[in-house]
């Protein structure tokens, strides 16, 4: 892990978050966890914000649900965004997709 938060400080010396926006991408997998707290370290330590996208596909189990409103609750408590995806498919060709915006408002759109 401090090889991934070596490289993370090299990121933010690259790509400053006064220049650029860092978003980070949160499955509430064991990667992307350890991601996303290394870049909330790093993010607390440098004082930025960055922001945390979550796709909900609807077929995570209970438990893997909890774990990610926890930890997505967490980033939020700790003043960073969070960018909700919902995707569901409502058939083989159909899929509507809604974004929650940085404004609160609901996007959709729908596929076909």
């Amino acid at each position: 892990m401090k090889e991934v938060y070596k490289q993370l400080s090299c990121f933010y010396r690259d790509y400053s978050p006064n220049e650029w926006y860092w978003l980070v991408s949160y499955s509430g997998g064991k990667g992307s966890t350890t991601l996303l707290l290394l870049t909330l370290k790093l993010a607390e330590e440098k004082g930025f914000e960055l922001g945390v996208v979550y796709n909900d596909g609807g077929g995570d189990i209970p438990e893997l649900r909890g774990l990610v409103r926890r930890v997505l609750a967490y980033v939020e408590e700790l003043g960073h965004r969070i960018y909700m995806i919902n995707l569901r498919c409502l058939s083989s060709t159909t899929c509507l997709q809604s974004t929650l915006h940085l404004d609160g408002t609901l996007g959709g759109v729908v596929s076909g």
